[in-house]
């Protein structure tokens, strides 16, 4: 009696400190070792948000309850936090600002804020550095994408081949970004030299591209493009580009509207976040890009997005 006591007791603290949970639903892509976490933020009705770390191997996950919408939480190189965005504010006011949120308990850290928008940050491999990109000017003219040291300081911007340059992400040698620049564009920025390549442009104007981002041994870019306004997202595809040959092909198609994209470190495995046509439901998947599988890791009760691989 005792003993079921102290397991039942166990069992309510852990729910009630947001950690470690049962294990989730068959974590398992076939033929695929899987390693690492997943952050990904999830929420209902805009109102509560948690996010939710998974353990890929094991399956087993534990969330961190935070106050605010937040976005994109990618792993410290130290494992003792979480980098994102946080969004404040109403309406037509919002402000999102580069924030750390402790592991243990889920305090924020907020950066210092050099513009009313900073969004989507990534450590540099190493650690180092961040990059993010930032709207800029009255109301959202312009973005460019800017580096800073891991603490926050020193903020650089870099030049910008258009308009609107966003959603960078490092190359895994650390010496070039890939990121999107006017919805249209795929572009890779050498950080040496400051020479700038278009990977890929669409021609097609009826295509929007979002979330490039590296394969693991960065010989090979991805990217997702969809057709249509959300939420009324006509088609959407995620297509790979052979960085030797310049090829491309397309790895995932669907109805619905890819939300967001991402590598993990598992050659062959890319996360990402889809909402069905006309509903505001988003869920959060791996897929084997070999075999086609498709395996859902998030809560269909909770609608989840911009899931972020970490080792």
């Amino acid at each position: 009696m005792r003993h079921v006591f102290a397991c039942g007791l166990a069992c309510f603290m852990l729910l009630l400190s947001g950690c470690e949970r049962a294990p989730t639903a068959d974590v398992a892509l076939e033929g695929v070792a899987l390693h690492g976490q997943l952050s990904y933020i999830r929420d209902r009705n805009m109102e509560t948000f948690e996010i939710v770390i998974v353990d890929l191997a094991s399956g087993r996950q534990r969330t961190l309850a935070v106050p605010d919408q937040v976005a994109a939480m990618d792993f410290a190189p130290d494992g003792t936090h979480l980098l994102g965005h946080v969004t404040v504010g109403d309406v037509g006011q919002t402000m999102r600002t580069l924030t750390k949120i402790d592991f243990g308990s889920a305090e924020h850290s907020a950066f210092e804020r050099f513009h009313q928008n900073e969004m989507y940050p990534r450590y540099s491999p190493d650690g180092s550095r961040i990059a993010y990109f930032a709207w800029v000017g009255e109301g959202t003219e312009r973005a460019y994408l800017y580096l800073r040291d891991a603490d926050g300081s020193n903020p650089r911007r870099l030049d910008c081949p258009g308009k609107v340059c966003a959603h960078p992400r490092w190359h895994p040698d650390g010496d070039r970004l890939i990121y999107h620049v006017d919805d249209t564009k795929i572009v890779e920025t050498s950080l040496n030299d400051n020479r700038h390549t278009v990977l890929f442009q669409e021609d097609n104007l009826g295509r929007e591209l979002r979330h490039p981002f590296y394969s693991p041994g960065g010989d090979a870019a991805y990217y997702s493009w969809r057709r249509g306004s959300p939420p009324n997202v006509r088609e959407s595809e995620i297509r790979r580009i052979d960085l030797t040959t310049g090829a491309t092909e397309t790895v995932y198609q669907t109805r619905g509207w890819i939300t967001y994209a991402d590598s993990t470190g598992i050659d062959g495995v890319i996360t990402f976040s889809e909402g069905p046509r006309l509903r505001p439901l988003q869920l959060v998947h791996l897929l084997n890009e070999a075999s086609g599988e498709v395996i859902t890791l998030s809560d269909p009760s909770w609608s989840s997005r911009d899931p972020v691989w970490g080792p």
